[in-house]
């Protein structure tokens, strides 16, 4: 008996504590999908949630200097500036036209800081048809 005390006493304290670590971290991991459009809204702390913005890279906007990438993600109606200071190199699928999501947060000064850039392999426009394989 005195063994299968301790073994639930253990197998509580281990589910306890990683609970625990799940639940407060939860919010520090969580990236909000959202538009450029929402980027105004008040209930979006910018500078501390981390948020995923999709778009197209502007054609004739990339920029690169002094180990950062900068350039402008835009949609129908609204452009972004977007900084890249990442560790990882870019996908070569990363080019004008392309389509993208970045993940980051928003600076005081209205440019998007992206921590991450991903370029789908089939990153044309959505609206874009491909072209049939020959």
């Amino acid at each position: 008996m005195n063994k299968n005390i301790k073994f639930v006493a253990v197998g509580v304290t281990i589910v306890g504590a990683v609970a625990w670590l799940a639940i407060s971290d939860s919010g520090k991991l969580m990236t909000y999908h959202t538009n450029i459009s929402d980027l105004g809204r008040k209930e979006l702390n910018h500078a501390e949630d981390r948020l995923r913005i999709s778009g197209v890279i502007e054609k004739g906007s990339i920029r690169r200097r002094n180990g950062k990438v900068e350039f402008l993600l835009r949609t129908e109606t609204q452009m972004l500036s977007v900084m890249y200071t990442g560790a990882e190199p870019l996908q070569d699928t990363f080019r004008d036209g392309a389509y993208a999501f970045v993940d980051g947060n928003v600076e005081g000064n209205g440019m998007f800081h992206a921590f991450r850039v991903m370029a789908p392999e089939n990153s044309t426009t959505p609206s874009t048809p491909r072209p049939a394989p020959h």
